[in-house]
């Protein structure tokens, strides 16, 4: 069996913490959907328990009202298959959240529908949050099931190392709880360098930037 169905099965605990190391050996695909799970250690669980899982569908839980869990899943290192998770429609509400889940290294992520960029009081735009998750995760290749273009990643992250710059302001120092915003200015400085000044020029003149900046 390569993938299994448990969406809205009741499942609160996602995956059990024990019981059952060695089934389902070939798993690669798991859909946990709609089972009221808030537990952002799931993620750790389904690796360890599935070793050949890529792919772990977790849309329409509770995850993210709570950030307890999400530091210690994000720094966690251990060589695992998953590459892909789903996250649309949970509960992720904050940048610091984001900050903690570009610490994981995934190929592709859904992350839409939170409250984040979402309900009566989203946080920031879709379009800002895309662009922050993409500068982040430099591994990151379809987000939200739409493709990275290098074009895009380029704008992104030009984008991002020069709201780095300010570090008063109110989504820098929110990622900066959960994530080293000088390792990703020192990594993305590396690959643009000299053209901070030149960055912080354009964030100042293009209408689009400043547009979202209203929204953070």
């Amino acid at each position: 069996l390569q993938h299994l169905h448990l969406a809205e099965n009741g499942l609160s605990e996602g995956v059990p913490s024990s019981g059952m190391q060695g089934v389902l050996p070939q798993l690669k695909s798991l859909m946990l959907g709609g089972n009221g799970i808030s537990d952002w250690m799931v993620v750790q669980r389904a690796s360890a328990t599935f070793p050949a899982l890529e792919a772990l569908y977790l849309n329409c839980n509770s995850l993210g009202g709570s950030l307890q869990g999400l530091s210690d899943l994000a720094a966690d290192d251990t060589p695992r298959s998953l590459t892909a998770l789903y996250l649309a429609e949970n509960q992720v509400s904050s940048w610091q959240a984001v900050g903690a889940l570009s610490a994981y290294a995934l190929l592709e992520m859904k992350l839409q529908r939170n409250p984040l960029t979402e309900g009566s009081a989203p946080v920031a735009s879709p379009q800002l949050l895309r662009m922050v998750l993409i500068a982040l995760m430099p591994t990151l290749t379809r987000l939200n099931a739409s493709e990275v273009t290098a074009k895009e990643r380029t704008a992104a992250e030009r984008y991002f190392l020069a709201l780095a710059q300010n570090q008063n302001h109110s989504v820098v120092r929110a990622l900066s709880e959960t994530c080293s915003m000088a390792s990703h200015a020192s990594r993305l400085q590396g690959i643009y360098e000299n053209v901070v000044g030149e960055l912080l020029v354009e964030l100042a003149l293009m209408p689009f930037g400043a547009a979202i900046l209203d929204q953070a």
